[in-house]
């Protein structure tokens, strides 16, 4: 087994935790909140969780290269 695939399979779990943070913290932009700062948090946690899912692919890809 090489090496770099449990590193590889924990990055994609960081990732992946991160991601969930993001779902919820974008789901609670919804609540009350002023208009500007739920569009601003909106924008932030919707980046954030797209990179995630980017950076889960390309681990994916590596993953199964080896």
């Amino acid at each position: 087994m090489d090496p770099r695939k449990p590193a590889l399979l924990l990055g994609a779990l960081v990732l992946t935790t991160v991601l969930a943070f993001c779902f919820f913290g974008f789901l609670a932009t919804y609540e009350p909140l002023e208009e500007g700062r739920a569009l601003t948090w909106r924008l932030v946690y919707g980046a954030v969780g797209g990179l995630s899912v980017l950076g889960i692919a390309l681990l994916g890809a590596r993953f199964r290269k080896l």
